[in-house]
């Protein structure tokens, strides 16, 4: 990918799937494609200047649009919120950029680290800010968030991005000529091969959770938001 047109449509493709992802659309299965068409931007694009640009504009618009209730309390605290988390999109992509093109480590396994790491990043700095997470817009799949009483929520979004990277793996060396076609396959093979497993485990603890029956009766509670 080397034109700016190109570049900017994979860019808008990533932020339209992950303002879908979350209320109030709440389309859950586009949460395992929506890092794909940023990923491949990231690993494809030959120039580096442009893939952090265009991060940070998928970053800011994908903030806006997720962040919108925000502008009735506070226009520029919206604006001001918005600059800053999009900056995370760039940082993610530099070490994504270089495992994929350089290290030719498959993405199932070097995105959901890096991105796992830039969610728990997001949680405490500057207070703090642990909204719009990946496993965020898992809540309707019992079967995947049961994993989140031994690793938490980062522990799902490591799978949903692991899944992405997969996806990603094989579309590149599909489709794009980012490594020869022996290595690229290769890569592809170990990717979609570590997220299918991972997903499988997740999914079958889930059901072992769900099974369990542990839960009793117990009182009624309310809880009103001021």
């Amino acid at each position: 990918i080397v034109r700016h047109r190109a570049i900017l449509l994979f860019a808008l493709a990533s932020a339209a799937l992950q303002s879908s992802i979350f209320a109030p659309i709440s389309v859950w299965p586009l949460a395992y494609v929506c890092m794909v068409p940023w990923l491949i931007l990231t690993a494809a694009t030959t120039l580096a200047p442009r893939v952090y640009f265009y991060s940070y504009v998928l970053g800011l618009v994908a903030f806006l649009i997720n962040m919108r209730w925000m502008y009735a309390a506070t226009g520029w605290g919206y604006l001001a919120l918005a600059l800053y988390q999009a900056a995370y999109f760039p940082l993610v992509a530099c070490p994504v950029r270089h495992a994929a093109r350089r290290r030719r480590w498959p993405l199932a396994v070097v995105f959901p680290i890096i991105w796992t790491g830039s969610e728990m990043l997001r949680a405490v700095v500057i207070t703090g800010f642990p909204w719009f997470y990946l496993s965020h817009s898992q809540y309707k799949f019992l079967s995947v968030i049961q994993i989140s009483d031994l690793v938490g929520a980062y522990g799902v979004s490591f799978v949903v991005a692991a899944v992405n990277g997969a996806v990603a793996d094989y579309i590149l060396a599909r489709y794009f000529r980012t490594q020869s076609a022996s290595d690229g396959s290769l890569v592809a093979k170990r990717s979609l091969t570590f997220a299918g497993a991972l997903f499988l485990a997740v999914c079958v603890y889930g059901q072992i959770q769900l099974h369990r029956g542990t839960t009793t009766e117990g009182p009624k509670i309310a809880l009103l938001q001021g």
